[in-house]
């Protein structure tokens, strides 16, 4: 993304030199300046406290959760279990790691019950790579969409398959409903 400041306002636009995206941004992408503008942002920490509530300053936010986490080193590194899912595959997911790994040898999960199996799948069969490159896609002599929403979840694959089923690669959608992808697919 490029980002740029006009007329004292955050512009968010795609950076065309991009292989993958090629210009283009996601709604995702496209509405942080808005979020981050927004009255309804919140800029102030808060701690519930019953049922409720209360704005805290930050030195208090960050206390109370320093405190069962200091309490939980002091029995053992190892008293602390972290349990993620996949739901943040980006920078967010990493920030959450290198945290906690930052604590010492602590317990993290391994598994789970959404994508862990298909990326372990996918890690036996092609090694240890989240997935294909979109580019690899020009190597393909077809497509199969198993379960996958590209129009919703992937909008930057989207010209890829487009331009492998121009090239006559047929595009296979597999899934229990007639998602929005299911223009994409030859069958």
């Amino acid at each position: 993304m490029l980002v740029a400041r006009q007329n004292g306002e955050l512009v968010v636009k795609g950076n065309p030199e991009h292989p993958v995206t090629r210009g283009f941004v996601c709604n995702r992408g496209r509405s942080h300046p808005a979020r981050l503008a927004s009255a309804k942002r919140l800029t102030t920490p808060l701690v519930r406290r019953g049922r409720s509530f209360r704005e805290v300053d930050w030195n208090t936010a960050i206390d109370e959760v320093v405190a069962p986490l200091s309490a939980a080193l002091e029995v053992s590194p190892l008293s602390i279990v972290l349990v993620a899912g996949g739901g943040s595959l980006a920078v967010s997911k990493l920030c959450v790691n290198h945290f906690f790994n930052s604590l010492g040898p602590i317990t993290s999960l391994r598994g789970g019950v959404c994508d862990e199996c298909g990326a372990e799948a996918q890690r036996r069969d092609f090694g240890n790579k989240c997935a294909h490159d979109y580019l690899d896609l020009e190597n393909a002599r077809s497509v199969v969409l198993w379960g996958r929403n590209p129009m919703v979840c992937s909008p930057h694959l989207v010209p890829f398959i487009n331009a492998a089923r121009r090239e006559g690669k047929p595009i296979v959608l597999v899934d229990i409903r007639r998602s929005e992808s299911a223009v994409l697919a030859d069958r």
